[in-house]
């Protein structure tokens, strides 16, 4: 399990709050870098957990849609010099070069409070327990066989 995002930055710091809570072997990491790749060859599922960024109306369809679980599949990054890979690129990179294939989902929580603070939103935290919900469906079936090499904070 991967907590992805900035605890310093509001709403941005779920990945990190939501994986740390359960206790499991995870990472909490600002941003998935190449080098992330080499911890993705000994699993077999991994869970990417992250803010999804909403404003404007779309913040209101997405409060009322709630948290998304959805399943990734490996593609190449875009072109562009950033060392920032988003996970299916990420899933990609480790198929090319260690061989691995885990299978892969990404919880995705509407957020829309990222300032300098490490309180999350009112509107978030009512989130919370359909994030947790989602969370829990995605742990039962194979429980603790989420184990990622060196695990923790980065």
């Amino acid at each position: 399990m991967i907590g992805l995002g900035n605890p310093l930055r509001g709403d941005d710091g779920v990945g990190w709050r939501l994986a740390d809570a359960l206790g499991e072997p995870h990472l909490a990491l600002h941003q998935l870098t190449p080098d992330c790749a080499a911890r993705l060859a000994a699993c077999r599922r991994v869970l990417f957990i992250d803010a999804w960024v909403v404003d404007g109306d779309e913040a209101r369809l997405s409060a009322e849609r709630g948290p998304m679980l959805r399943r990734l599949q490996p593609a190449p990054a875009a072109p562009g010099l950033s060392h920032h890979l988003e996970p299916s690129a990420l899933l990609w990179l480790a198929a090319r070069l260690y061989g691995c294939s885990p299978e892969a989902w990404q919880l995705l929580i509407p957020a829309a409070a990222m300032g300098h603070n490490d309180a999350l939103s009112p509107a978030l935290e009512a989130l919370l327990p359909q994030a947790r919900a989602l969370l829990n469906g995605w742990l039962e079936p194979n429980g603790s066989d989420l184990a990622i090499q060196g695990s923790g904070r980065a």
